[in-house]
């Protein structure tokens, strides 16, 4: 869950970016990479924009619109979304999902997931 964005947003690649801060347990990767010696960006082999082209729904996005680096979030997203490309062998996918509303209440989020 997303408290920031006010769409579903779809990721297609991660990357190996550079995590210079600490996780919320003081964990901070060698390198400051997700992946030492890893590929630079890891593509899904979902197509994400075919499936925002396939589901008429005004709120899925694609591609998305990245936060402000160093936010918990993006740490967070970004290297697990990383690292579950890698270890899938491209076979991952990154929803964004924005809080519950009156705008998306929980049948319309669950019919757009």
């Amino acid at each position: 869950m997303d408290t920031f964005i006010k769409a579903i947003f779809l990721e297609q690649c991660g990357k190996n970016g550079t995590y210079r801060d600490t996780d919320t347990q003081g964990f901070q990767t060698e390198g400051g990479v997700c992946l030492p010696g890893g590929p630079e960006v890891m593509l899904s082999v979902v197509n994400m924009k075919g499936v925002c082209h396939r589901f008429p729904l005004t709120m899925l996005r694609w591609p998305f619109p990245k936060m402000q680096a160093g936010t918990l979030q993006v740490y967070i997203c970004d290297y697990t979304y990383y690292l579950s490309l890698y270890l899938g062998n491209g076979h991952a996918e990154l929803i964004h999902v924005p809080l519950l509303s009156h705008w998306l209440p929980a049948h319309l989020l669950g019919k757009a997931l």
